[in-house]
């Protein structure tokens, strides 16, 4: 059997294999034996049909067995002395099939972008760490004050740390939207600076036009550094009446009874593991932004094709994401990235709490969601990977910064 291998691009490529028809005859007699030998075929004992009765009767049924074995049993060979590394099955091209001639089999496939591997510690990214220490709990704790307490109307004009409930059609990059009753916390960590100063000393029954910019570091990067009009008709000023620490011990830790001095240390400890997870979030975002820019390779044609029917505005997100997940897969190998049980009981237990159920209730729920679980599996991969590149990374925390959680 000849195997030959050409390029048609970086990607894509023919793979070209010729089988001798010796080799297809003896294959095609000893599939002929096996069926004479093994099939129940009336009006005859078992291995006494004539060959040419069986050949008359089920020979294109054999034939076609024949061709289908050699296609896949060649492809196989090829693919394992050339080492391909495909993304997809290839498509496959026979001019004629006879015993009599040599088979020629055309396949042609793309395969998946080589590319050099950057090293970890080779990574240009800065890292943050989020930091704990008495203000910020005490600061995390007042927040928690007011986000439990109560509201009470005011007739009174509006202030910091009031809300204010109002109707209000908003104007950005021409895109108007519009919302009854909107609660508006006049928190300037909380909502948009801008906005907060346009709705200041404001009383019910007000209209006014408010315009103001998102700040560059607005969260949502949608809106990050973009200008805004605001039209707004207040309704209503509410004042935030502080809950008390016996409800705060309640609505977080489910023990009203709880002494003081249990309640601040469990806080303590519940605002660190906050600020953690906020310094993982951060930096897995920096450094897979990292990892992309690092590494530039042309995807293959199909990839582009299904990327191209999408609508415009979403194809360089997915490009991101199909170049991200070639450039992962080798880290995981290279790193040899695997995920911990703990990794799946912490992963289950935040998704099952926010449905308000038990981990044991809610993985046999989703245990034969195939959906769910594939995507449960990367984006623990992806976790892990992070975690394994930050202890390679401990030298690129260019930033420590106080925690703000709420």
């Amino acid at each position: 059997m000849e195997i030959t291998i050409e390029h048609r691009s970086h990607l894509q490529k023919i793979c070209k294999i010729k089988v001798p028809s010796n080799q297809l005859k003896t294959a095609y007699q000893k599939k002929l034996n096996h069926f004479k030998n093994n099939s129940k075929i009336k009006g005859f004992r078992p291995g006494k049909a004539p060959e040419h009765f069986i050949q008359k009767e089920y020979g294109p049924s054999l034939m076609s067995d024949l061709l289908n074995e050699t296609i896949n049993a060649s492809w196989k060979d090829a693919v394992e002395q050339h080492n391909l590394k495909l993304i997809a099955n290839p498509t496959v091209d026979i001019k004629e099939f006879e015993l009599d001639r040599d088979l020629e089999i055309t396949y042609e496939f793309e395969v998946e972008p080589e590319f050099n591997l950057i090293d970890v510690p080779g990574l240009k990214v800065d890292l943050i760490e989020y930091t704990v220490n008495d203000d910020v709990v005490n600061q995390s704790l007042d927040d928690l004050y007011v986000q439990f307490g109560e509201l009470v109307s005011s007739d009174k004009a509006a202030k910091e740390n009031n809300v204010v409930v109002a109707d209000i059609k908003t104007t950005i990059d021409g895109v108007i939207t519009e919302s009854k009753n909107q609660n508006i916390l006049l928190d300037k960590k909380k909502s948009v600076p801008g906005l907060v100063d346009g709705l200041i000393k404001l009383k019910a029954g007000a209209e006014k036009s408010i315009s103001y910019s998102y700040p560059e570091d607005w969260a949502d990067k949608r809106y990050a550094g973009k200008s805004a009009e605001a039209d707004v008709n207040v309704h209503e000023i509410k004042e935030v009446v502080k809950a008390d620490k016996a409800k705060l011990k309640e609505k977080l830790f489910h023990q009203a009874d709880m002494t003081d001095e249990d309640f601040d240390k469990k806080f303590h400890d519940f605002v660190s593991a906050q600020a953690k997870d906020r310094s993982f979030t951060t930096n897995k975002e920096r450094v897979l932004e990292a990892v992309l820019g690092a590494h530039e390779f042309e995807l293959p044609q199909s990839h582009l094709n299904q990327i191209n029917e999408q609508p415009a505005d979403k194809q360089k997100d997915l490009t991101d994401s199909v170049r991200l997940g070639y450039i992962l897969s080798k880290y995981f190998v290279e790193l040899k990235t695997k995920v911990q049980e703990s990794d799946i009981a912490e992963y289950l237990f935040k998704i099952s709490s926010n449905y308000g159920i038990s981990q044991e209730e809610f993985f046999p729920l989703v245990a034969k969601n195939k959906q769910f679980m594939e995507q449960m599996k990367n984006e623990l991969m992806v976790n892990a990977f992070v975690r394994d590149a930050l202890a390679l990374l401990t030298d690129k925390v260019s930033e420590k910064k106080p925690f703000e959680q709420f």
